[in-house]
């Protein structure tokens, strides 16, 4: 069930920098963050990857659902949050990483995004 969705420029627009990539999270998520009084954000994709907000590092399938609460994550502790209500609260983002395999053709395969969510 999807209770609402926003949509911003795109990670390969930001690419890398990332004050634009704050900016971008903070200005799209500020209705959430204001109406649920939002602590804390665990975000997944591309915004972990090389051009992202920062990288993190993709874990090795198999691995077990039961397993995922335990994924290592880069938490960003305590990041301002910016935009219209400049309350000086701060929120913690976990990003979570992707995972990735070795196909049965021994051919690399990855998992981030979508398939991570």
């Amino acid at each position: 069930m999807v209770h609402d969705h926003c949509t911003g420029p795109g990670i390969s627009l930001l690419a890398g920098n990332t004050a634009d990539i704050a900016a971008t999270f903070f200005q799209l998520t500020h209705a959430w963050r204001k109406q649920f009084a939002v602590q804390q954000a665990l975000l997944c994709g591309v915004v972990g990857s090389n051009i992202g907000w920062q990288t993190v590092d993709y874990m090795p399938c198999p691995i077990s659902l039961l397993d995922v609460p335990l994924l290592p994550q880069k938490v960003l502790k305590k990041v301002p949050q910016q935009g219209p209500e400049n309350n000086d609260r701060a929120i913690n983002i976990h990003l979570v990483p992707g995972l990735n395999c070795l196909r049965e053709d021994h051919i690399p395969d990855s998992m981030r995004g979508e398939e991570t969510q």
